[in-house]
């Protein structure tokens, strides 16, 4: 077994691939992310991954599926809203939007990593 790091290494990744990440999502909660997404792959895997000794077969999706979350957050992708006041209007959250492209992007190859890891 080959290890990667920890969640700490996992957000860390996954700050060098987003760019302008806001200090309020930088730091503590891009952490949780990584855990949260630890546990997702071990409830997929059923394999005991932890937090602190990760095996490098695991980093990929861990690191998608961290800049994922990171993207949603900053962005509010998945977030709805048109109003308008006047001529002045806001339109928020259509599907081509570059976020939302990003944030895909990331789920998919969070997709094609859980299908080669595999389930038991």
């Amino acid at each position: 077994m080959s290890t990667f790091g920890n969640t700490g290494s996992v957000a860390s990744y996954a700050y060098n691939r987003v760019q302008s990440i806001p200090s309020s999502v930088s730091g503590t909660p891009m952490i949780q992310f990584a855990e949260i997404a630890v546990y997702e792959l071990e409830n997929w895997t059923g394999a005991s991954i932890g937090t602190t000794t990760i095996d490098s077969k695991y980093s990929s999706y861990l690191i998608n599926r961290c800049v994922a979350m990171t993207l949603a957050n900053m962005h509010g992708v998945g977030v709805h809203f048109n109003w308008q006041l006047g001529a002045f209007n806001v339109s928020k959250g259509n599907a081509t939007n570059t976020e939302t492209m990003q944030v895909d992007a990331a789920l998919k190859a969070c997709e094609q990593e859980l299908q080669s890891l595999g389930r038991p």
